[in-house]
């Protein structure tokens, strides 16, 4: 009205459902035929989907730059790792052959967690909903992470309630979703120093309506500022070993499926996770 031009803007208002809705706004004046301004028009356009996939690409080429250095490192290793096999396999010193080839095999594994990680963000995928036996994922859950926990000298032991029953779930991301807590545990352990020996618990039991699964280890521990910055993407304990990807996608992934996740801890005494599945989305 003051000015009698046409204004545009972005703001951010909130929907009926109470979620954040990004718009766009355009005014423009309403004259009479005298060229008086009776009124003005407004017109706002819902970008909310726009605003995510400008903010989704801007994170995804954060990391991409942030982790091609990491890769380069990882591969050049693994040169090295190769070149030892080789040259074991010359001398016929077989101790440098295994040495080499458990190498080689570790950096093939930390390349490959980084490139999933990186596809997992990178796509957003719908579940693919069916419904099975709660127990049946929780065994196959914990024979994923079983060889790396034994090779790594690490105690795991299983619970799994016998009257877990049936749940709607996406397979492949919840098994995902909890292997990767699993191994964030295992991790956990060998960083700490001081305890002569190591344990990492994975439980599962049933409520009314939905599914419990625990996941605890007497690993380091986190600080509370650590734990409270536990699932934002990029936020990684591991340095350049890690992607700051695995918690945020497992929450993600939890969060798919309406359920719950939360962490408590303490430096030095280990870590606790508890996931909370519905039994129905």
């Amino acid at each position: 009205f003051e000015d009698g031009q046409s204004h545009q803007t972005e703001l951010t208002v909130r929907g009926k459902n109470g979620e954040p809705v990004n718009v766009v706004v355009w005014t423009a004046p309403i004259r009479n035929a005298a060229g008086e301004i009776e009124g003005v028009m407004e017109m706002a356009t819902d970008i909310t989907e726009l605003s995510r996939m400008q903010d989704h690409l801007a994170s995804l080429g954060m990391l991409i730059a942030s982790l091609s250095h990491g890769i380069k490192g990882l591969l050049t290793a693994l040169d090295g790792g190769v070149f030892k096999v080789n040259a074991g396999i010359r001398s016929g010193d077989q101790a440098m052959v295994h040495s080499g080839w458990a190498k080689v095999t570790e950096l093939i594994g930390r390349i490959k967690g980084m490139v999933l990680d990186i596809l997992f963000y990178a796509k957003k995928r719908e579940l693919q909903l069916r419904t099975m036996q709660a127990a049946e994922l929780a065994t196959q859950v914990a024979e994923a992470v079983a060889p790396k926990a034994e090779g790594l000298g690490v105690e795991l032991s299983v619970e799994i309630a016998p009257d877990l029953g049936e749940f709607a779930v996406d397979e492949v991301v919840l098994s995902a979703a909890l292997v990767n807590i699993l191994e964030n545990a295992v991790d956990a352990c060998l960083e700490d120093k001081t305890k002569p020996t190591h344990e990492v618990a994975f439980r599962a039991r049933p409520d009314a309506s939905g599914v419990f699964f625990e996941i605890e280890d007497n690993g380091i521990g986190m600080k509370p500022e650590t734990l409270s910055r536990l699932f934002s993407v990029f936020f990684s304990t591991k340095g350049s070993r890690g992607t700051g990807l695995g918690l945020f996608i497992a929450k993600k992934a939890v969060d798919q499926h309406g359920g719950r996740i939360g962490a408590v801890s303490e430096p030095g005494q280990g870590s606790t996770f508890r996931i909370w599945v519905p039994r129905e989305q």
